[in-house]
């Protein structure tokens, strides 16, 4: 697979909703551009270009599968890696949440008190005895669970990009009439203008120039219009940056080279000597099934087994896929997803279906004997991702995620 870093930018306030239903009297917006509003943009700006949806081009970019449109996630200016979600098992000072500031930057009396990866900790049961109460001098706060994204800048500090919103009312409009709707009034939460998303978009090789060829004429072509409100002037985003991406989802260093974790080993409790550990951590969300057709909250033992089943053959050189491997332990959460079906002129919200969050972790064994077998198929699954609606961004995961592991930071 070849992989395209994008990084876009907002140039009006944009709103991708995130449920059905607005609450607290507003529809509310996701922190990210999500792969499905990626695709849809993409697609309908090529079609605005003059490309035909008969096309080679066009079917193969958009219906043959071998296309993935990831999410993009916030980013800022100054940062010089893609941005990843943070894992579940990051935890900050109730009271300075965030990360230390960085040697660069200039003394404040309100310093954030750093994030801690807490994985090996909940592993042997040490976490709510060591690391529940923030140690900075003179806090003794409680830790929790830290959500949203994490990037680096050009001096390895880490940063955690957040977009400010605001709140937009607008008059709803008479579908029959084109005009107001009296009476009728809505309020969405939008993101500000002149902000960064970061992202990619993966593609099967021998497709690979012809994908380039078509995000640069995307690109020329002006701006994408992307979530609700596109007709009113909300949703315009530009491509800033097209770059072939080396490594898996920015990670420079090759899965076979990190997958495995001795140090997750030393900490699971129980483990049998002849079997060994390792984690799978979610880029993106993950739709998963078990085999009645059920949603799973995680990616337990039900959903591995269809995972396994749609992986496709092996290898050359391995018989087939490892039959020892078993879930062990995960930091999960569950997200609605919305679901669009459109046709000329209309356009209506289906049920919702549930995923598994992106950021969520699970740590697996296998017996030792089958560590080739297990090591082909982590590789085959980072490279085609796991559950449903892989095109549209769904099913990414990092095995050996290099986040696991460090002190606070």
């Amino acid at each position: 697979m070849m992989s395209y870093r994008l990084l876009a930018k907002t140039r009006s306030p944009l709103v991708v909703a995130s449920r059905q239903v607005a609450q607290g009297g507003a529809t509310q917006s996701q922190d990210f551009i999500s792969g499905s509003a990626l695709r849809g943009a993409l697609a309908a700006a090529l079609l605005q270009a003059g490309e035909s949806n008969d096309s080679a081009l066009f079917k193969g970019l958009f219906e043959s599968g071998q296309a993935r449109y990831g999410n993009l996630y916030p980013t800022v200016a100054r940062a010089v890696t893609p941005s990843w979600p943070l894992p579940a098992t990051a935890w900050s000072c109730k009271i300075r949440r965030g990360f230390c500031p960085a040697p660069s930057d200039p003394p404040s009396v309100e310093e954030n008190h750093g994030v801690l990866d807490t994985l090996t900790a909940q592993l042997d049961g040490s976490a709510w005895r060591q690391h529940d109460r923030c140690t900075q001098p003179g806090c003794g706060s409680q830790r929790e669970p830290l959500d949203g994204y994490y990037t680096l800048d050009g001096d390895g500090a880490y940063l955690r990009p957040e977009h400010s919103r605001r709140l937009i009312t607008r008059t709803a409009m008479d579908g029959r009439w084109g005009t107001a709707r009296s009476g009728f009034l809505y309020t969405v939460e939008a993101i500000e203008e002149d902000q960064l998303f970061v992202g990619f978009v993966q593609i099967a090789d021998k497709s690979a120039k012809q994908v380039e060829d078509a995000l640069w004429r995307v690109r020329e072509a002006g701006e994408l219009r992307v979530g609700l409100g596109r007709s009113r002037g909300l949703g315009h985003v530009t491509l800033e940056e097209i770059e072939p991406e080396q490594g898996h989802l920015g990670i420079e260093k090759p899965c076979a080279e990190r997958w495995r974790s001795a140090e997750l080993e030393h900490h699971l409790r129980n483990l049998d000597a002849d079997r060994f550990a390792f984690a799978i951590t979610l880029y993106s969300g993950a739709i998963l099934l078990d085999d009645y057709g059920r949603y799973q909250n995680a990616l337990n033992s039900a959903a591995l087994k269809r995972v396994l089943r749609y992986a496709g053959q092996p290898p050359t050189g391995l018989a087939g896929w490892p039959g020892s491997i078993c879930y062990e332990w995960g930091a999960t959460a569950v997200q609605p997803v919305v679901n669009w079906r459109f046709a000329p002129g209309w356009a209506k919200r289906t049920a919702e279906e549930l995923a598994v969050a992106a950021g969520s972790v699970f740590v697996f064994s296998a017996l030792r004997s089958e560590e080739v077998a297990v090591a082909g198929l982590v590789a085959r699954l980072e490279e085609e991702g796991i559950g449903r609606r892989r095109a549209e961004g769904f099913g990414q995961i990092v095995a050996g995620h290099p986040w696991h592991g460090e002190g606070v930071r």
